[in-house]
């Protein structure tokens, strides 16, 4: 389950391999501090997403290499960075807006990030989520536009740049 939703989010194998160790491991380590009232999908889904911020933070800090299979024997390697690679203006900026977004998810009400979390980042259907909730589906529904409306508020200097 966790694989799963790990890997629609990153969407490479390895990657989410890698973010689901990292999951249990924090599970296993915060097991103490957690709380029976919360459902262990809701307390795994807030690892989930700070694990994959992580990544995807980690990511945007390192340069994409190329396949250094290709590259000859004694190539400079700065020749084999892919020509893809955001420019290290984008990747202050999509930092930056990451960091924005961080912050306004942290802002929300619980209960509109819980319902925004499990809808964006799972593959729940609506049913799915009020119940794993305990919520009527509307009120689902309702909470997910709330919380989207807040986060687009919250991005729109993300939202402007081309």
């Amino acid at each position: 389950w966790v694989y799963r939703r790990v890997l629609s989010i990153v969407r490479l194998p390895d990657d989410a391999a890698d973010i689901d160790q990292e999951v249990w491991t924090t599970l296993a380590r915060q097991l103490p501090g957690y709380s029976p009232d919360a459902q262990l999908r809701t307390y795994l889904n807030f690892i989930i997403r700070s694990r994959v911020t992580e990544h995807f933070r980690r990511r945007a800090r390192r340069p994409q290499i190329a396949d250094t299979a290709a590259g000859e024997e004694g190539d400079d390697p700065m020749s084999r960075v892919a020509d893809e690679a955001p420019l290290p203006d984008r990747v202050a900026e999509s930092a930056e807006c990451l960091a924005l977004f961080e912050a306004a998810l942290k802002t929300l009400p619980v209960n509109e990030a819980n319902v925004f979390l499990l809808k964006e980042g799972t593959d729940l259907s609506w049913q799915e989520i009020a119940d794993t909730l305990a919520i009527p589906l509307e009120t689902a529904r309702a909470r997910h536009r709330r919380g989207v409306h807040r986060l687009r508020e919250a991005l729109e200097p993300c939202m402007n740049t081309p």
